[in-house]
């Protein structure tokens, strides 16, 4: 496979660096130059603007780093376009709204726009703060879609184009078990749509990185919270190494009072309870005392078929149990604690 500049120099900057290239070929004084790339650029500030095709663009400067905003255009002497540009879903909202406050300060007289350009996968929590701060939001789905209608040689649209082609399809490849514990991007995928079916619920869901004396992981994390007095609160954990090792689904507890003894106790009660509802568990090797542990290990959470295919139906069932066994737990805690 021929070597990909962008998947291997892989970097905020980078992307900074291929959008600015990209939207100065904009400006009509490029058109001599290529009037692929011109036309190119020109439909790709449409898209950020919300324009519609005959939308006129003719004078187009894009540079980045700007007052600590990662990209700044201005269109037409018309336009300012700020765009917040992440490879992953992590935003501070003080740094979107400086870009508000600069832009406003600089640019008084100007219509502007506000973007969040996204091009790796997220969990979409966060994007109801986004927006309540007027970004617009442009993902990887929509840059692709714009970017697969386009035709040229050029060689760094084209290689930009298929690193992004590469983590959809990638993203896209979670159905297959082996790929969820070996690809981060097909990992990333399960948990996406894994967290819509949660969602459907009305539970809470979210998935992030985290670290352990394991390394690295992703974990996923769910349940409709409820902390039980002098106990703590249960939740529901996936755990992915993506190293080629199992994924681990667990019962977690925090806002707990931290001790073997009160996890002993906890997995004993609970025990009798998964059973009843057809779901084995297990303790793990060694209980871990932390601001959140593991209460107990439901092993080989998820099957496949001869072609490796996730049994998605399994899967959900098991993930019901779970969640059912919690319920009745806590049911029988706060029963104890009503007065008769």
């Amino acid at each position: 496979m021929e070597p990909n500049f962008f998947e291997i120099a892989r970097s905020q900057f980078l992307q900074n660096h291929f959008f600015v290239w990209l939207l100065n070929w904009a400006n009509d004084e490029n058109k001599d130059l290529s009037k692929e790339l011109n036309k190119i650029a020109k439909n790709f500030v449409r898209l950020l603007l919300g324009e519609k095709p005959d939308f006129p663009v003719k004078n187009v400067k894009a540079v980045g780093q700007w007052h600590n905003i990662d990209i700044k255009v201005a269109v037409n002497d018309e336009y300012i376009i700020a765009i917040n540009n992440k490879l992953s879903d992590t935003y501070f909202i003080t740094q979107l709204m400086d870009y508000k406050i600069q832009i406003n300060e600089h640019y008084p007289t100007k219509k502007n726009k506000f973007i969040y350009l996204i091009t790796k996968n997220d969990d979409w929590y966060y994007y109801s703060g986004i927006k309540d701060l007027s970004f617009d939001i442009v993902n990887r789905q929509m840059i692709l879609d714009f970017m697969n209608k386009q035709r040229t040689d050029n060689d760094i649209f084209n290689d930009y184009k298929d690193y992004l082609n590469k983590i959809e399809i990638e993203t896209n490849s979670f159905n297959k078990y082996h790929n969820i514990i070996t690809n981060s991007y097909a990992a990333e995928g399960f948990y996406l749509k894994l967290k819509n079916i949660i969602m459907e619920k009305n539970l809470l869901a979210m998935w992030e990185y985290d670290s352990d004396i394991n390394g690295d992981f992703l974990k996923f994390y769910y349940y409709d919270l409820y902390k039980i007095e002098n106990i703590g609160m249960l939740f529901i954990q996936l755990e992915n190494h993506i190293n080629g090792s199992d994924i681990q689904l667990n019962i977690k507890i925090c806002q707990w009072e931290p001790s073997t003894d009160n996890l002993q106790k906890i997995f004993n009660e609970i025990k009798p309870i998964a059973e009843k509802n057809g779901l084995y568990v297990v303790k793990p090797n060694k209980y871990i005392v932390d601001h959140d542990s593991t209460v107990a290990i439901v092993p080989n959470p998820i099957k496949t078929d001869d072609g490796d295919n996730i049994n998605w139906d399994d899967f959900l069932q098991t993930l019901e149990k779970l969640e059912k066994t919690i319920d009745e737990y806590n049911e029988g805690k706060i029963s104890l604690l009503e007065p008769d």
